[in-house]
C-alpha cells in the first residue's frame, strides 16, 4: 500500500463518523418531534380523563346533598331546630343539648356515613351553625374570611362545592383544628323558593385527591388541583420528597394541600439548588401563571415545576368550580427514548472520530517515517560527484540538500526534483532554472556548479553553498536600517540584475526572502540574489523557455509591479526595478509599503493607491536623494522608472550620503548580532502555509540559507 493511499484511510472513519452526526441529529430531530406529538396527546388524554372522573365526582357529590335536602324527615327535622336555635339565639349551650338537634343527628348521621361523608353541617342564612355532627362550632358563626361567599351562595340558592380550605372559627386555637376539609353544599328552600337553611357535607380532601389519580403516567408524572392563589388543594406524588426538600414540614400529619404554593423556585432543589428569594416571593410556574389566567395548554418544551424539577404538562381551568387541574412528568423520563438515541448516536460519533485520529495520527508516523528513511536514503545517496549529506531545506520545487563533491570536497548545496513532482511543466521550469541562472556569473549571483538527472528519474543542480541570513530575517531581527547599509545593499542586488537586464532576463521574483546576506573571503554583508526560478527571457521572445500561464501572476503581491497584475506576459526590467524599490522602502523603514489582509487588497493598492513617502508616512528625516530614488521606483507607470538595473546602480553610487558603510561596520554589526541572528535561525520552521509574502512554496531554514 502506498503512502498516499494510507494517510487517506483516515478519511473513511472521518467520512462515516460526519454521516453518523447527520444521521444523529436528523433521527433526534424527527425523534424529539415524534415524541413531542406523543407526549402532547397522553398529557392531553390524562388531562381529559382526569377532569371527566373529577365532573362524574363532582356531580354525585351534588346528587347526594341534594337528595338527603329533598327527604322530608330530614327537611322536617332541620326546619325545627331553625326555629330552635331563633329562640335560642344566644344560648349555643341550648342548642346543643336540644331534642331537635339531637334527633337530627340521630338520622342523619348515619346516612352520611353511608354515604362516606366525615360530617355535616346546618347553618343559618346569619352564617351560625345551628347543626353540627359535632359540639365545637355549634351556635358560632363561621369566619368572615368566607362569609362574602357563603353569603353569595344563599343568595342564589344553589349547589356548590367548596374546595379544600381550613377551617377558621373563634375557637380553632382551643380546639387545635388546622386540617383542611371540603364540602358540597345546597340550600333547603320553603315552598316559595326561599333560601331557609344551608346544608353542608364534609369530603374527605383524600377523596378529592384519589380522583385526580385515575390516570397519569410513569413513575414521575401526577395530577393536582391548585386554586386561583396558585396554592394545591389535592395531595402531592412528592410528599417525602417536599420534606427532604424543605418545602413541608417533618410531621407526617401535615400534608400538602394547602400547604404547597405552585411557585417556581429557579432551579432544582431535588438536586441541592438554594435560593435566597422567598417562598412567596417566587413566580408562579409556567403552568400556573397560565391556568389562573384563563388559558388551557400544553408545554412538551419543559418548565421549572413547585419543585424546580424540569417537567412537561397539560392543564385547564375549570370556572365552575373555580380551580385549575394539571398533569406532570419529568422531562428526564419524558424524553427518556430520546436521550437513550442521543448516547448511542454519541457514543458512534466519539468512536468513529476517535477512530479517524488514530488513523491519521498512525499515517502520519507512518509517512513520516518513511519521509524520514527516504530522506536517509537519499542522503546516502551518490549524484554524480556529488554525496548528499543532509536535507536542509524543502519548497514546492522539491528539496535541497547540503553535499560533498567527491574529489575537491567542497561544500555544495543540490537542488533536486523529485519524480512525485516531477511534472513536464515543473521539469520545464528546473530546467529553464538551471540554465539562464547558469549564464549569469556576477558575484552577487549565486553560482549554479552542475546540472543532470539520475537514472531513476530525479532532476537535480548543485550550486554554491551560502550561510547567512536573507532580508526578511534581518528585518525582523533589528528592524529598519542604516540608509548607508541600504544602499549598500541595494547597489549590490543591482549588480546582479544588471547582468541579467543586459542579457534581456528578468528577475521577476525580487523580494527579501531571495536576498542573502552572507560571508565570503571573511567580508560581510556581501549580497547574493537567489532562485531565477520565475526569470523571463525577454530578448529570446520566450519560446520554449517561456512556460508562463497567461492566467497566473507570477511573484510575491507585496512586490509585485502594477502591470505584473494587469498584463503579466508583457513585463520587462523595469518591473524587478518597482519590485526593488519596494524592497528599498521595507530595508528603509521597517514597513511594507502597502499593508493589508488580503492578496487582493495589495493588489488593489499596487494598481491604485500611491505610496507615501517614508518621511511622510513615518514622521522621519530620510535622505532626501535615496527617498527620491526609491519612490521614483515605485512610479505606477513603467516609463516613470530606471530602465533598468544599471541605470539604477548609477543613481545610487551618485546618492549623497554622509558615510559609507564599511567593512568595520558590517563585522561589528554581525558581532553584536550573533545571539539574535542563532535564534533567528533556529526559530524559523519549514511551513507549507502560504502567506502574503509566500510565491513558489520554497521554504528555506536553518543556518544555512541556500535555493
Amino acid at each position: 500500500m502506498t503512502s498516499t493511499k494510507f494517510s487517506k484511510l483516515f478519511l473513511i472513519p472521518l467520512t462515516a463518523a460526519t454521516i453518523i452526526g447527520f444521521l444523529g441529529w436528523w433521527a433526534n430531530h424527527r425523534l424529539k418531534s415524534e415524541i413531542q406529538d406523543i407526549l402532547a396527546r397522553e398529557l392531553d388524554t390524562i388531562l381529559k380523563a382526569d377532569i371527566t372522573a373529577l365532573e362524574i365526582w363532582i356531580n354525585s357529590q351534588v346528587k347526594a346533598v341534594k337528595l338527603i335536602a329533598s327527604e322530608s324527615t330530614f327537611r322536617n327535622l332541620s326546619v325545627k331546630l331553625l326555629h330552635m336555635s331563633a329562640k335560642n339565639d344566644k344560648n349555643s349551650d341550648a342548642l346543643k343539648k336540644s331534642d331537635e338537634l339531637s334527633q337530627l343527628r340521630k338520622y342523619l348521621l348515619p346516612r352520611i356515613d353511608s354515604l362516606g361523608y366525615r360530617g355535616f353541617s346546618i347553618i343559618n342564612n346569619e352564617g351560625v351553625f345551628i347543626g353540627k355532627n359535632a359540639d365545637t362550632h355549634v351556635g358560632h358563626r363561621i369566619h368572615s374570611k368566607h362569609m362574602d361567599s357563603f353569603s353569595a351562595h344563599v343568595k342564589s340558592g344553589t349547589t356548590v362545592l367548596v374546595t379544600p380550605f381550613k377551617p377558621e372559627t373563634i375557637d380553632q386555637v382551643s380546639t387545635g383544628l388546622s386540617e383542611s376539609i371540603m364540602v358540597i353544599a345546597t340550600s333547603i328552600k320553603d315552598e316559595s323558593g326561599k333560601t331557609l337553611l344551608t346544608l353542608g357535607l364534609d369530603i374527605e380532601p383524600e377523596d378529592f385527591t384519589r380522583i385526580l389519580t385515575v390516570a397519569r403516567s410513569g413513575k414521575s408524572g401526577e395530577t393536582y388541583a391548585f386554586d386561583d392563589k396558585g396554592v394545591m388543594i389535592s395531595n402531592s406524588r412528592f410528599e417525602k420528597q417536599l420534606r427532604d426538600i424543605g418545602l413541608l414540614p417533618e410531621n407526617e400529619n401535615i400534608n400538602s394541600v394547602l400547604n404547597i404554593e405552585i411557585r417556581n423556585p429557579g432551579g432544582d432543589l431535588t438536586m441541592g439548588y438554594q435560593t435566597e428569594v422567598p417562598r412567596a416571593a417566587q413566580p408562579l410556574t409556567f403552568l400556573a401563571a397560565k391556568a389562573i389566567s384563563g388559558e388551557d395548554g400544553i408545554n412538551v418544551e419543559g418548565y421549572r415545576d413547585y419543585r424546580g424539577v424540569m417537567v412537561v404538562g397539560s392543564w385547564g381551568w375549570l370556572p365552575d368550580y373555580n380551580f385549575g387541574v394539571a398533569t406532570e412528568i419529568d422531562l428526564s423520563e419524558a424524553y427518556r427514548p430520546l436521550y437513550v438515541l442521543r448516547k448511542v448516536f454519541t457514543f458512534l460519533f466519539v468512536l468513529l472520530t476517535l477512530s479517524a485520529i488514530m488513523m491519521l495520527v498512525f499515517s502520519y508516523i507512518a509517512i513520516n517515517f518513511r519521509s524520514r528513511m527516504k530522506d536517509k536514503e537519499m542522503e546516502a545517496r551518490q549524484l554524480g560527484q556529488y554525496k548528499l549529506t543532509k536535507k536542509i531545506g524543502e519548497g514546492g520545487m522539491g528539496q535541497v540538500y547540503l553535499a560533498e563533491h567527491a574529489l575537491l570536497k567542497r561544500p555544495t548545496a543540490v537542488k533536486l526534483l523529485t519524480p512525485e513532482k516531477a511534472s513536464r511543466e515543473s521539469i520545464v521550469r528546473f530546467e529553464r532554472e538551471v540554465q539562464l541562472t547558469s549564464q549569469l556569473t556576477h558575484p552577487n549571483t549565486i553560482q549554479i556548479y552542475d546540472y543532470g538527472h539520475t537514472p531513476d528519474g530525479i532532476f537535480y543542480y548543485a550550486m554554491e553553498y551560502l550561510t547567512g541570513i536573507d532580508l526578511k530575517q534581518l528585518i525582523k531581527i533589528d528592524g529598519a536600517q542604516l540608509e548607508e547599509r541600504v544602499i549598500h545593499i541595494l547597489k549590490q542586488v543591482c549588480g546582479s540584475l544588471a547582468e541579467a537586464h543586459d542579457v534581456g532576463l528578468i528577475h521577476r521574483d525580487i523580494k527579501p526572502a531571495n536576498i542573502v546576506l552572507t560571508n565570503r573571503g571573511g567580508a560581510y554583508d556581501i549580497v547574493k540574489v537567489l532562485d531565477f526560478g520565475l526569470i523571463k527571457d525577454i530578448k529570446g521572445g520566450g519560446g520554449e523557455l517561456d512556460i508562463t500561464n497567461p492566467d497566473t501572476i507570477s511573484g510575491t503581491p507585496q512586490y509585485l509591479a502594477p502591470e505584473t497584475i494587469t498584463d503579466p506576459l508583457n513585463v520587462d526590467a523595469r518591473s524587478d526595478i518597482y519590485s526593488l524599490g519596494a524592497l528599498g522602502y521595507l530595508l528603509l523603514s521597517g514597513k511594507d509599503v502597502f499593508i493589508a489582509k488580503t492578496v487582493v487588497e495589495i493588489c488593489k493598492h499596487h494598481l491604485l493607491t500611491p505610496p507615501r513617502k517614508p518621511s511622510d508616512r513615518f514622521k522621519r528625516n530620510y535622505n532626501t536623494s535615496l527617498e527620491n530614488i526609491i519612490m521614483k521606483c515605485l512610479e505606477k507607470e513603467p516609463e516613470h522608472r530606471f530602465s533598468n538595473a544599471r541605470t539604477l546602480l548609477d543613481e545610487l553610487r551618485f546618492c549623497k550620503i554622509d558615510s559609507n558603510w564599511s567593512q568595520k561596520n558590517a563585522n561589528e554589526w554581525w558581532t553584536q548580532q550573533s545571539d539574535k541572528i542563532n535564534s533567528q535561525l533556529r526559530s524559523d520552521k519549514p511551513s507549507s502555509k502560504v502567506t502574503l509574502d509566500s510565491t513558489l512554496a520554497i521554504d528555506i531554514h536553518h543556518r544555512e540559507r541556500i535555493t
